[in-house]
Order: C-alpha cells, then structure tokens, then sequence
C-alpha cells in the first residue's frame, strides 16, 4: 500500500480518466444535439467526438506528465525501500507543550 504522501501526491490524478470520459461524452452530446436541431447528422456528433477526444487526451498527457515530473524530483539514487528503511531508523521526535 502506497504511504499517505504518495497518495496524496497522486489523488488528484486519480480522476483524469473520468475527466476524459465526461469530456468526450459532453462534446459528443453536445455535437448530437446540434445534428437533431440543424439537420446535419454525422457532422457534429463526429466534430464534438473528435474534438472531446483530443480534449481528454491533451489532459490524459499532461497529467502523466506531472506525475513524471513528480518521480524525477525524487532522489533518483534511492529507491523506495531505502527511503522506508531510512525513516523506519529514525526515531520520532517527542514535541512538547
């Protein structure tokens, strides 16, 4: 199980799949809607799901890019087990009133 500042660290890309689905579901409504009310079938439901579609995955990309960015601003010489071991040697420290 991942550490709490590891989890905390990535919550926020948790989403990003569901953020990619809303996005392409939205603009794909969107772009059925605008058929049904011009007459123009394909054109927009393939307009919106095209441009829903780049949309999730603009946002897709740059969120593994943050996690990325996030893993190299780690000590890159430690791996995780070392820096548990570390922290299991260290004593906390008692704070007082």
């Amino acid at each position: 199980m991942l550490e709490f500042p590891k989890r905390q660290m990535l919550l926020p890309h948790a989403t990003v799949g569901m953020e990619f689905i809303i996005t392409v579901g939205l603009l794909t409504g969107g772009g059925i809607w605008l058929d049904s009310r011009y007459d123009t079938l394909p054109l927009w439901t393939l307009v919106g799901f095209v441009l829903g579609f780049a949309g999730g995955l603009y946002r897709l990309i740059r969120a593994a890019k943050a996690v990325s960015e996030t893993k190299k601003s780690n000590d890159p010489g430690e791996d995780d087990s070392a820096l548990e071991s570390k922290r299991q040697e260290t004593p906390p420290t008692a704070e007082g009133p």
